[in-house]
């Protein structure tokens, strides 16, 4: 049986960590680390594997992950 997270008094100290590790407004995250530009080339590689394995569905998939992932930035 899952338990909801709000049930387990051992979550706490992981909600403050992960709030400890928010970026800071004045500091945007996306200028220190391009995530979306990883994540958009690593979606069309991964693409292109799908491709070699013979997983068109898959493939067009990742494209269109990649492709909206480089256009947030983009503007």
């Amino acid at each position: 049986m899952k338990m909801h997270e709000d049930a387990n008094p051992n979550i706490e100290p992981f909600r403050a960590r992960r709030a400890a590790a928010a970026p800071e407004p004045s500091r945007p995250r996306e200028h220190e680390y391009p995530v979306r530009e990883y994540i958009g080339a690593m979606c069309h590689e991964m693409a292109q594997m799908a491709r070699w394995d013979g997983d068109e569905t898959l493939a067009t998939l990742l494209e269109v992950a990649g492709t909206r992932a480089k256009a947030a930035v983009a503007g």
